[in-house]
């Protein structure tokens, strides 16, 4: 094993094909993304270390945005977009860029979840819109 203390590290987690011995250049899918948040121990040890490091392996041909958002989808939601990039550190030993599909990833989550900030710092198209709207010795009531 590859993986310790809190670095994650992929090559830990590729498929190899019974057969020929041959490793997967690819991780894909939820169902595969579960299998590694799960077999990897992602969310505690997030929960027990100040910084986590995930080894994407040389020779990996891609990896499916869903495969992060359910590798990631515990401690995306708990942490936030901003406290995760933070928190989470990625190493990547070949050329694969993975930017672009984590990113993907965190979008899927805040079109299912919303905004993905932690304690209620949302970000808002307009922050000063509340001014604009009656004071409550404004409103005539009718009684």
């Amino acid at each position: 094993m590859l993986s310790k203390d809190n670095i994650i590290n992929l090559e830990d987690f590729r498929v190899r094909d019974t057969k020929t011995g041959a490793i997967s250049k690819v991780f894909t899918g939820r169902d595969r993304g579960e299998f590694v948040r799960e077999k990897s121990r992602v969310d505690k040890i997030e929960s027990n270390y100040s910084s986590v490091t995930i080894i994407i392996p040389n020779n990996v041909y891609s990896i499916n945005p869903s495969f992060f958002e359910e590798l990631f989808v515990n401690v995306v939601k708990k942490l936030g977009k901003d406290n995760f990039l933070k928190k989470f550190n990625f190493i990547s030993q070949g050329n694969y860029d993975y930017k672009k599909q984590l990113n993907e990833a965190i979008r899927n989550y805040e079109c299912k979840y919303g905004p993905l900030t932690n304690f209620g710092y949302g970000k808002s198209g307009c922050p000063w819109q509340w001014v604009e709207q009656p004071w409550p010795w404004d409103i005539e009531f009718n009684c």
